[in-house]
């Protein structure tokens, strides 16, 4: 048989070749120059990168270290897939940095990796921060989402505004988990961000105790059905994670000592009632002695309702 005709690679388009030519040296000089200006070297693995990428004519595909944002700033580079930096310790002037870059307008990066940097508080709030006005737009644009189940929002700039749009989703959406550490919540925000999910709670310790009733007097014998494995995840709420951390729950604020009480005592009663709830991380707020007492109670009856179900 005669062998088949080999099909003829396709040319690249010259002009773009030679476009991310130009924008690849230009990164790879400025990258030089800000790692001598700053006492620093060049990653080896980094620069023969962006060689094999001139070399081979591509556009660059991948960007694993820190220190040349500023190049990217500088070449106005306004498309990313990747930014990864891994294993690199990144400061308070790395972040400020690499957010200068990502607030920058038409800028898109699909992809974006912080991997052991260990970046402090303090740094993450210069790279993060998206205020009240980004959580609201967020919270309103998942009310009808079906598949997300954890949500993290941490050192976001979030104020006690945002609890209520945040108790929307708990309540509507699939999320069970959600992180919030580093945020001004306080009182007020923690209180609205469990106040619809306990009622909800209470409503089904009732109507489950009613069932209970009815199902011992009728001794039903009906299995439930089980569900199938490709449903999406049940609409909430299921909330198995609350993470508080240092979000300014304290007494210092007008009537602040009553209002702290309102909200502990909310979340006391959530652990008590709550089948779901797992995790409650209320670390680094000053809730004092006597918050501390009525949370340690609510594990105390919380223990004793569970034994409670066991042997029943």
């Amino acid at each position: 048989m005669a062998k088949g005709k080999k099909k003829k690679a396709k040319k690249k388009d010259v002009e773009e070749v030679e476009k991310n030519a130009a924008t690849l040296n230009r990164i790879l000089k400025l990258y030089e120059h800000y790692s001598s200006e700053q006492r620093g070297v060049t990653c080896p693995d980094v620069v023969k990168h962006f060689r094999t990428q001139i070399d081979e004519g591509e556009s660059l595909q991948k960007t694993f270290v820190r220190p040349f944002v500023q190049s990217i700033i500088d070449t106005e580079l306004s498309t990313l897939k990747e930014f990864s930096v891994w294993g690199l310790c990144m400061n308070l002037l790395d972040c400020v940095e690499l957010g200068r870059y990502l607030k920058l307008p038409m800028i898109t990066i699909q992809s974006l990796y912080l991997r052991d940097c260990a970046i402090q508080p303090d740094s993450l709030e210069k790279l993060s921060p998206f205020g009240d006005d980004g959580c609201i737009a967020l919270c309103l644009n998942l009310i009808h989402n079906r598949t997300i189940t954890s949500l993290s929002l941490t050192y976001c700039d979030i104020s006690a505004l945002c609890g209520q749009y945040l108790s929307r989703l708990l309540l509507n959406t699939a999320i069970s988990e959600i992180y919030l550490d580093g945020n001004q919540l306080g009182c007020q925000g923690a209180l609205a961000l469990i106040k619809d999910l306990l009622h909800d709670c209470e409503k089904f310790t009732i109507e489950k105790l009613d069932k209970l009733r009815i199902d011992e007097e009728m001794k039903a014998q009906e299995e439930k059905k089980k569900k199938k494995s490709d449903e999406p995840p049940p609409v909430g709420p299921f909330v198995s994670k609350i993470h508080l951390f240092d979000n300014e729950i304290d007494h210092l604020q007008r009537d602040g000592l009553i209002k702290i009480r309102e909200v502990i005592e909310a979340y006391a009663r959530l652990i008590e009632i709550s089948e779901e709830l797992e995790e409650l991380d209320l670390d680094e707020n000053v809730i004092g002695n006597v918050c501390g007492n009525m949370i340690l109670e609510a594990l105390k009856n919380r223990k004793k309702r569970q034994q409670s179900n066991t042997v029943r």
